[in-house]
Formats: C-alpha cells, structure tokens, sequence
C-alpha cells in the first residue's frame, strides 16, 4: 500500500473497519458455541479470552513490535518507555484503568446477553 497523508485512504479505512466488525461477529458466533457445545460458564469464556489476549500481546506481538526497527527509541514499538511514560503519567494511567475496566464491562455484559438471548 502506498504511504498518503492522513486522510487521503478512505478506501482503506473502510475496507479495515469491515474487516474488523467482520471477525468481531466471527467472535460472537464462536462464543455462542462455545457456551453452548462445552456448557461453558460465560465470565469464565470472558476471562479466557482475556487471558490468551493477554499473553499474545505481550509475549509474541510486543517482542515483535521491539524488534523491528521504528521511530520509538529505535523501535517500532518500545515497551519500557512505554512503561516509563505510564509510571510517571498518572492522568494516563487514570485513562488506562477506565478503558480497560469500560472494556471489561462492555465484554461482560455482551456475553451475558449472547448466553441469555441463545438459551
């Protein structure tokens, strides 16, 4: 894909956020059976997904992210400033604890109606 100023791809913006409701109903499709083939607890489908979400980012993608060459330290991505920036920041920590507890109630109750709704 060709560099544009930002802006100047709309094709591509669109063409991504397609994609991504595209594997968001993937998701909700493979959560609905899940919970109903292996009788699975929703909070516990919810905090397994968190789980190896967690351990993908931050085991295989932020090393990835580290390796490759960037404008961040000389990385494309460098986690120990982005550590320092949070430890010294605490509006951006503040940020950070309300998006990531917003995301789990968001998270929670879509898997709690999808459990309810396919009873």
């Amino acid at each position: 894909l060709a560099v544009h100023a930002e802006g100047q791809n709309p094709i591509l913006g669109m063409a991504v956020t397609a994609l991504g409701t595209l594997m968001q109903s993937f998701q909700y499709v493979y959560e609905e059976k899940v919970m109903a083939d292996m009788d699975c607890p929703p909070l516990l489908l919810i905090g397994t997904e968190g789980a190896f979400g967690f351990v993908l980012c931050g085991l295989v993608l932020y090393p990835i992210a580290y390796a490759m060459p960037g404008v961040d330290h000389g990385h494309y991505e460098d986690p120990f400033n982005t550590l320092h920036k949070i430890s010294h920041n605490m509006t951006l920590l503040g940020f950070i604890a309300c998006y990531t507890s917003l995301i789990f109630v968001l998270n929670s109750l879509s898997i709690v109606i999808t459990y309810m709704l396919s009873s």
